[in-house]
Parts: structure tokens; C-alpha cells; sequence
């Protein structure tokens, strides 16, 4: 008796260590997909000041280059708690009727930054796992947060 571990048995090992390794690396890939979409929406508040109709173009725009998820951001919840209080949906349907969120991601406003002269906002976007043949998705959500903004006048 040569052999102390059969072919089979190996073979075995073998799969389902490629088989975690994809997983790993999948992951990994989600991630970063979902961190780099959520600092070029945050690039882009911290540089129009706010979400208004600038932000929002250019959010959406640099969303379609890196390939995020495209979804409706209908899931959000209404606030938000963080470390600096509780933020409220900021939903670019309040500023006008005839544009909608296309993409999977929440902003938040923090009215009050440490003080009444800074607010800020907080992104949530989502690293998405999807195995269509087993019909089957996990959505795990990304925070980040933009610098404190002062509030002129």
C-alpha cells in the first residue's frame, strides 16, 4: 500500500480549494468595485458642496465608467446613525420630479458637523455577490463619509 491518500480524495481537496479561492477573489473585487464608487461619490459632493443637479450628473457619470450596479436606491433606510449624530435620505427627487437614482447607493446628510457651521454627508454603497445559476445575491453595504463642509451664510 503505496499511496496513504486515494486520487479521488485529493481531487476533492483540490476543487474546493479553487473554489474558495474564486470566492475570496470575487469578493476582494466586490469590494474594491464598491469602495472606489462610493470616494468618486464623495469626490463629488465635496466638490459641488452638496447633492444638487452638478453632483448628480457627475456621480452618475463616473458610476457607468467604473461599472457599478445599476439598481434603484429604493431599499435605503429613511436616517442614518453615525458617530457625529443622525443622518437624514437625501434623495434628488426632492430638488427635481424628472430625474431618478439609477444606480444602488444612499446619501445621507448630517446637518450638524460638531457644529451648526459644518454639515456633511454619508455614502452607503454595496458590494454585491451574485451567483445567477443558484439564483441567488448578497448585498453587504459600504459606509463612508465625506470632510466636513462649511456652511456659508
Amino acid at each position: 500500500m503505496k499511496q496513504s491518500i486515494g486520487m479521488t480524495f485529493t481531487l476533492n481537496i483540490m476543487i474546493v480549494f479553487i473554489l474558495v479561492s474564486f470566492a475570496f477573489l470575487a469578493g476582494i473585487f466586490s469590494y474594491a468595485k464598491a469602495f472606489k464608487a462610493a470616494s468618486l461619490i464623495i469626490k463629488s459632493l465635496e466638490k459641488y458642496e452638496g447633492y444638487n443637479g452638478l453632483s448628480y450628473n457627475t456621480i452618475n457619470q463616473d458610476l457607468m465608467t467604473v461599472g457599478y450596479l445599476v439598481g434603484n436606491s429604493n431599499k435605503c433606510d429613511n436616517t442614518k446613525k453615525a458617530t457625529i449624530g443622525t443622518g437624514n435620505l437625501v434623495k434628488i427627487n426632492d430638488l427635481d420630479n424628472n430625474k431618478k437614482e439609477n444606480f444602488n447607493y444612499c446619501i445621507y446628510k448630517f446637518n450638524n458637523d460638531g457644529d451648526s457651521k459644518h454639515y456633511s454627508y454619508g455614502v452607503v454603497t454595496y458590494m454585491t455577490i451574485d451567483l445567477s445559476m443558484l439564483n441567488w445575491q448578497m448585498k453587504f453595504p459600504v459606509y463612508a463619509r465625506t470632510k466636513r463642509i462649511y456652511r456659508f451664510g
